[in-house]
């Protein structure tokens, strides 16, 4: 997914940069700000979504019963007093 998010960062680069790209797609330059409110913008879904998966281990886990001594052991948990 990264990887997916950086190669179209530099596909709009050089959309936007490369004198013969702006002209066929018809871009203009922009600002670094400009830049940053579109990464900011584009990225979003993808930080939503992982808070989100956080927030639903978290609360999974807290729903789940105690796992058993072997259980804890095996997972390097240590026990609850």
């Amino acid at each position: 997914m990264w990887a997916a998010l950086g190669a179209v960062l530099i596909l709009q680069a050089c959309a936007v940069y490369i004198p013969a790209a702006q002209s066929l797609v018809g871009t203009t330059d922009l600002t670094a700000t400009d830049w940053i409110t579109a990464a900011a913008i584009a990225s979003s879904m993808l930080w939503i979504e992982e808070l989100r998966k956080a927030a639903r281990t978290r609360l999974t886990e807290a729903t789940q019963p105690a796992k058993s001594d072997r259980q804890r052991r095996t997972l390097g948990i240590a026990r609850r007093t």
